[in-house]
């Protein structure tokens, strides 16, 4: 099992909607923080036969760039539901999540997210959305989260989607994000000092713990299945965090 970059993740529409219908509470980042803790993300995670790992940041925690400040990801309604009466949240309002992943697994993830915040009061209405996703997802934006995946290089690449120049249109909060995560991780994308990019892969899981513009929720793996019986291949094949450099010049038959 080699640690991945492979995120899904579900991001808060921050901007607009063309039906109108915005949710002002979620431009609270204690409200984004509550809606965190009420995900089962250890049990999404579950779905995937030991494969996923459940996410509290942007970065593996099984790699070194993870900031061992920020606690692992484990559920707490209760806690949610103090933070979110804290800051007058309303509970009438219905919350839209949309996707498109017609798979079976997403729909029980779907069912999952429905369960977890009916515990907190709240009620979730999933969307799945096929045919012109340009429309549906970058204008029309008639949603308050959306479920979505992506994976970089580096174990923080994926901070690229808080940026200012991120293909994600519905964000919102541009000015912010610009001042916030804009400078962090274009120096964590161009340094090659290790210990400088540790740093900045602090300061960027601090930032997005605190500010929660998107809940990571779980990391896909990679597998790596061969005979070794056969052939040799070494050992950090496992340990990097990003399968772009194979080491193939190492690999060797055997017999």
């Amino acid at each position: 099992m080699s640690p991945a970059s492979f995120c899904r993740w579900l991001g808060f529409n921050l901007g607009d909607r063309a039906d109108g219908k915005m949710k002002e509470d979620l431009q609270n980042p204690i409200v984004r923080q509550a809606f965190d803790m009420i995900v089962d993300k250890q049990t999404i995670a579950s779905f995937f036969n030991g494969q996923c790992v459940a996410l509290s940041t942007f970065c593996n925690p099984d790699v070194d760039q993870y900031n061992d400040d920020i606690p692992l990801p484990e559920q707490n309604i209760e806690k949610a539901v103090e933070m979110l009466n804290s800051v007058n949240y309303d509970f009438s309002q219905v919350i839209d999540i949309g996707h498109f992943n017609g798979d079976q697994t997403t729909r029980d993830i779907m069912a999952l997210l429905v369960q977890d915040f009916a515990k907190a009061g709240i009620t979730v209405k999933t969307h799945f959305h096929e045919g012109d996703l340009t429309q549906l997802v970058d204008i029309d934006k008639n949603f308050d989260l959306y479920w979505q995946g992506y994976g970089g290089a580096r174990p923080c690449d994926s901070y690229w989607l808080q940026t200012s120049h991120t293909s994600i249109l519905y964000l919102g909060n541009e000015e912010e994000r610009t001042s916030l995560i804009d400078p962090l991780y274009t120096e964590y994308a161009s340094t090659t000092d290790p210990a400088r990019a540790k740093e900045l892969a602090d300061q960027l899981q601090a930032l997005d713990y605190q500010y929660r513009y998107i809940i990571p929720v779980y990391m896909q793996n990679t597998i790596v299945v061969y005979n070794s019986d056969n052939v040799y291949i070494p050992e950090m094949i496992s340990e990097i965090a990003s399968a772009k450099d194979w080491n193939f010049d190492e690999w060797s038959l055997i017999g």
